[in-house]
């Protein structure tokens, strides 16, 4: 993990004195800077400012540019007390900066020891499958510092994944969320319920396979934002409480987009950098012969979502494409740029959607079902400024 160093300066300057510049206490301006983002970033950060019996002299945990006023007694101690806490940490250090003198700056420096970091971590690799389906199994694991896996891991039945802090690549498939298929059917049982954050995978930087965060309870993919590449697809399924995916900001390309049942979910923003959905083909059976083709994109049943534009940037042919059950979305601009789609268009039951001509340029396919939306316009329709309803 890169080194961190929180360097806090504090800068007091002098105040107002008496006629004999022997003030017992004097105003003074103190401005707190902090220059590490990785702390300030944290879900929960604060420092207090104390004087030498403890009492609180500044508490501010939000602008750390803004400038307070307070009283000082001359020559006293001055305290800094700082509070570290996320789904990993939950711990506080207190430092002495020493005397107060005007127009003095101060310096204290918290070192990867006080956080309960080490500055450099042996690169282990673990070779295998790996499927781990409660807590223990993963802090276990956790313990040896792996820095690369080769093979898959899914990972279910935990509420924190800081065990993973040094995990830079996984090789193969890597599933939050369990993964089972009983008497021969495909069915997806992923559940992390009691998993809020996915603080422990800041590191994650390539999963060479497809990438899963299936039922959990996140708000936000944050701790993903040093992911840079996905070999496989990426499915972002079932998660209620999930508000935004800015964390997948990284990623120029997967073999298949997936978005489905993420009920508060208001836009894909968080793809805008997304150019290739490489339209990798996959087929699964339902136990009974049949066979299903899964799209290369899938947009279905996220029930706030707005708009696709965080897909304005795919410029790439994609081989499917089905969008389905979003009851809020009115419009498909963000395809405007998507030149062909090779096999199949599904869009049924978006019922506010009145507005394709995000697919305007698009020529025909051989499979195309639109219906029960707002509006349902045909493949000739679609070519025309009958895209849209009036």
């Amino acid at each position: 993990m890169e080194r961190i160093i929180i360097i806090v300066f504090i800068l007091l300057f002098a105040g107002c004195k008496n006629d004999n510049d022997e003030a017992v206490s004097q105003e003074i301006e103190l401005c707190v800077i902090f220059k590490n983002e990785s702390i300030i970033k944290l879900s929960n950060f604060q420092f207090k400012i104390l004087d030498i019996e403890g009492n609180t002299l500044l508490l501010d945990r939000t602008d750390f540019d803004e400038k307070k006023s307070l009283k000082l007694v001359k020559q006293q101690p001055v305290f800094l007390e700082l509070y570290i806490k996320d789904d990993c940490r939950d711990f506080s250090i207190k430092r002495e900066l020493g005397l107060f003198v005007s127009n003095q700056t101060k310096e204290i420096v918290i070192s990867n020891d006080d956080l309960g970091i080490k500055d450099s971590v042996e690169e282990k690799v673990y070779e295998g499958y790996l499927n781990i389906s409660n807590q223990e199994e993963l802090d276990a694991f956790g313990l040896q510092n792996y820095s690369k896996i080769v093979g898959d891991i899914t990972i279910s039945g935990v509420n924190n994944l800081c065990s993973l802090k040094y995990l830079k690549e996984v090789t193969g498939f890597f599933g939050i969320g369990e993964h089972s298929s009983p008497d021969g059917n495909v069915v997806y049982a992923y559940r992390n319920p009691d998993l809020h954050t996915l603080s422990g995978l800041e590191n994650l930087s390539t999963v060479g396979g497809s990438l899963q965060v299936y039922f959990s309870s996140c708000i936000n993919l944050n701790e993903l934002s040093n992911l840079t590449s996905i070999g496989g697809g990426l499915s972002i399924y079932s998660n209620e409480l999930l508000t935004n995916i800015d964390g997948l900001s990284k990623i120029e390309k997967v073999a298949r987009l997936e978005i489905m049942s993420n009920n508060v979910l208001p836009d894909l923003n968080g793809l805008s950098n997304l150019e290739t959905i490489y339209s990798d083909i996959s087929t699964w059976t339902n136990g009974q012969g049949d066979i299903y083709e899964s799209p290369s994109l899938m947009i279905f049943a996220n029930a706030s979502l707005k708009n696709v534009d965080g897909l304005a940037k795919i410029k790439f042919p994609i081989n499917s494409l089905r969008i389905g059950k979003n009851d809020s979305l009115s419009n498909l601009n963000g395809l405007l740029n998507v030149p062909e789609i090779q096999a199949r268009i599904l869009i049924r039951e978006n019922t506010l959607l009145t507005d394709f001509c995000g697919l305007k340029g698009v020529p025909k396919v051989d499979r195309y079902y639109v219906g029960g939306n707002g509006y349902n316009p045909t493949q000739e329709q679609l070519a025309t400024d009958e895209c849209k309803e009036d």
